[in-house]
């Protein structure tokens, strides 16, 4: 499936969509279908099916019952399913530690070393240049070329969504996300393109690294991959983990994996009914992490939240200072803060302890140790401060969604009116109303909260602390 253009608000992949259910709690909404998945339901007709094969060249074993599923469409994940009821805290897959792939694979082939060396890159595009080497240069003699080939070549990933389905999420922060990510692998693309492809002895072709089957790569590394921890230094690095990348995801505590001798043992902790799909989690993450990133979406997702960026101006004198008062308490000035769905509107302590001192004038600097240690007022003018700016980025962000709450209801009621049996079919258009609707109802939360806090202190609090301060 050729890729014609990678900006947003461009048709790439898929049209359509699934439901899978993961358990009896959560449910899994996998957009990553790109919609050649057969009427029936049956895996599409396609080349021979190399993973089995590959599987079992490398040693991966599926425990307990646990069986991999035929593919019905070139999108998402396969699924493992359950041939017999699986008891939690089962082992499910035992795989040897000698078949991860890492950016590390890099090192075999001295070409791609030395081409890459000064090149600087991430991890995650590191091992996609690795994959984009293996699949199209290396080729059919690639230790890896079975799994490669198996490897889905159509995603649901927001970056890949088609131009009405876009406009669903026009306002919302999830769609400057994809924007970002998606001018980000056409940088890395040109950058990696002038030195790969260029010179007397190219490493690869223009053809073989062409900007589809890079994007192809990331996009398998973004949606596959596995964050392992580096033993000497703690940073942690995408793998792949073949087998374990083709289990359905959950954001539940679902699944745990562990290194013994020399295997990766993959256990789940839910277990499975016979016939349903096990599960695993691969990071607690918001729908928004889980479109852009995986292109699936799960209903009453705990970690759903709107980001929100609010960073004192580098033009403030105390800057300085208040940037190594942040610093102190374990934050820093560029992070972002987060306000959860489920929070009720409640801003998080950690956002409110780096607003006042963000916030802080010069005859309050002294009050730096009733926050650092209690995360209390600073003054009464700090405060007030404090709520103007949260409810100034909470209107800013408003204005920004085309539609309200009462526009996004009427939307969802059509979609279901239009249900054939009742049965509403989850879409990538309903899953983006969805998802501005969590949003906008998150941020009308939080301005509620700061009027009630707001009124709380004037009306209840002891404000002789604050006064001197004022």
């Amino acid at each position: 499936m050729k890729i014609t253009n990678f900006i947003i608000l461009c048709a790439v992949f898929g049209t359509c969509l699934h439901g899978i259910r993961a358990d009896d709690d959560v449910e899994v909404i996998d957009v990553e279908d790109d919609g050649s998945v057969t009427t029936s339901g049956n895996a599409v007709p396609a080349e021979e099916d190399l993973l089995p094969a590959y599987y079992n060249e490398i040693g991966l074993e599926f425990l307990n019952g646990a069986e991999l599923r035929a593919r019905v469409s070139n999108g998402g994940r396969r699924g493992i399913t359950a041939a017999r009821d699986i008891e939690p805290n089962s082992e499910v897959m035992r795989i040897p530690v000698s078949t991860i792939i890492s950016m590390g694979g890099i090192q075999q082939y001295p070409d791609l070393t030395t081409a890459m060396t000064n090149l600087q890159v991430s991890t995650t595009v590191g091992l996609a240049v690795l994959l984009t080497y293996e699949r199209y240069h290396v080729g059919e003699a690639s230790k890896y070329h079975k799994y490669l080939a198996s490897l889905p070549k159509g995603f649901g990933t927001v970056q890949y969504w088609q131009e009405e389905e876009l406009k669903t999420l026009v306002g919302s922060p999830l769609l400057g996300e994809a924007q970002t990510r998606a001018r980000a692998t056409q940088d890395d693309y040109n950058r990696l393109k002038a030195a790969l492809c260029s010179g007397d002895s190219p490493v690869m072709t223009e053809e073989e690294f062409s900007f589809e089957h890079f994007s192809w790569a990331v996009g398998n590394v973004f949606a596959r991959s596995l964050l392992l921890s580096i033993e000497d230094t703690g940073s942690m690095v995408p793998v792949l983990l073949p087998g374990f990348d083709e289990f359905e995801l959950s954001v539940q505590n679902a699944s745990q994996v562990k290194l013994v001798n020399d295997s990766v043992i993959i256990t789940s902790l839910l277990g499975a009914k016979a016939g349903a799909n096990i599960v695993v989690n691969n990071g607690n993450k918001g729908n928004d992490g889980l479109l852009l990133n995986h292109g699936t979406y799960v209903e009453g997702n705990p970690f759903d939240g709107v980001p929100m960026n609010i960073r004192m101006s580098r033009e403030d004198p105390l800057y300085d200072t208040k940037e190594k008062m942040i610093r102190t308490l374990g934050m820093n000035v560029e992070q972002k803060f987060r306000l959860m769905a489920n929070a009720n509107g409640t801003v998080p302590s950690y956002m409110m302890r780096s607003l006042r001192i963000q916030l802080m004038r010069f005859k309050e600097l002294d009050r730096f140790g009733v926050v650092a240690r209690e995360n209390k007022p600073v003054s009464l003018y700090n405060e007030a401060q404090v709520y103007k700016t949260i409810l100034l980025a909470c209107d800013e962000m408003l204005k920004s969604y085309p539609t309200n709450i009462t526009t996004d209801d009427a939307e969802l009621r059509k979609f279901a009116e239009s249900a054939k049996d009742g049965e509403v079919r989850a879409t990538r258009s309903i899953v983006g109303v969805l998802q501005r609707r969590m949003e906008k109802q998150t941020l009308l939360r939080t301005k509620i909260w700061v009027y009630e806090s707001w009124t709380k202190l004037l009306t209840e609090g002891d404000m002789s602390d604050y006064l001197e301060h004022y």
